[in-house]
C-alpha cells in the first residue's frame, strides 16, 4: 500500500483524523521538482481515460479513488505502477465529521 510522510511548514491545529482533498491538476506523473512541498508515492493504475489535451489516470489509495490529470502524451496503462507527485501546497483539509474545510 502506498504511504505518505507529510511535512507541512505551518503549525496546524487539525483533529486527529482529516480528509485530504487535492484536485487532479495538482497531481503529476513522476518526480516534480518545481514545488517546495511535493509528496511522492507509487500507485497501481486502475483506468486511463484520454481526454484530448489531457489524460485522466485513476488509482486507489486507502479505499478511496484518486484521479490525476496527466499530459496527453503519457504512456501509462492499466496495471502499471506509476509514481504520482502531489503538490501539497494546493491541498484542502476537511473535518470528516462536519465536512467543514479546515484551511
Amino acid at each position: 500500500m502506498p504511504s505518505f510522510k507529510w511535512s507541512y511548514q505551518q503549525k496546524l491545529n487539525f483533529p486527529k483524523e482529516i480528509i485530504l482533498g487535492i484536485r487532479p491538476e495538482d497531481i503529476y506523473e513522476g518526480q516534480v521538482k518545481k514545488f517546495n512541498n511535493t509528496q511522492k508515492s507509487k500507485f497501481s493504475i486502475d483506468a486511463v481515460e484520454p481526454a484530448g489535451s489531457d489524460t485522466y489516470v485513476v488509482s486507489k489509495f486507502s479505499g478511496s479513488e484518486i484521479t490525476a490529470r496527466f499530459k496527453a502524451e503519457t504512456k501509462v496503462k492499466p496495471g502499471d505502477k506509476v509514481s504520482f507527485s502531489f503538490d501539497i501546497s494546493k491541498a484542502s483539509y476537511f473535518d470528516p465529521i462536519s465536512g467543514n474545510r479546515l484551511n
